[in-house]
């Protein structure tokens, strides 16, 4: 019968889980007796750090979702004409724009924020990559219904 050192080479602390699995190891289950699952006391940890990562992408996809929403209703206003006018002379369609400018740079500005310190590898970066997400995905929406 095969040991536990037979089929795991060395077990060690996970570093911060970025989401890529280059060190896995694979085994066929049939040819493999004994059966293990190793959990560390700090796998919520190991965890949590996946997620920011992962809602610090959803947030930069947001930002240029939201750039590509500002940029086509910038390149559109001109050429529609209302009521004898073109859009973009409209005071209120220029209160829009100026409005979805702030936020995006807005958001921009907290997408930076978050990757210097997912960078610096400061630790748990759980709450500002939270609302780096739920502001970027906001901006985005709002930003998508503006340019309608």
């Amino acid at each position: 019968m095969l040991s536990i050192e037979d089929i795991l080479y060395q077990v060690t602390r996970p570093a911060r889980y970025t989401g890529g699995e280059w060190n896995s190891i694979v085994k066929d289950w049939d040819k493999t007796p004994i059966r293990v699952v190793l959990a560390f006391p700090d796998t919520y940890e190991v965890g949590m750090s996946n997620l920011a990562m992962g809602r610090y992408s959803v947030a930069a996809r947001c930002v240029g979702q939201a750039q590509a929403c500002l940029d086509a209703a910038l390149s559109y206003a001109p050429q529609r004409i209302i009521f004898g006018q073109k859009e973009s002379e409209f005071q209120m369609v220029k209160q829009i724009v100026a409005d979805m400018v702030v936020s995006i740079e807005t958001a921009r500005l907290l997408v930076y924020r978050l990757g210097h310190l997912l960078d610096a590898n400061v630790g748990r970066v759980t709450s500002i990559a939270s609302m780096t997400k739920l502001y970027a995905s906001e901006v985005a929406t709002k930003a998508a219904l503006d340019a309608i």
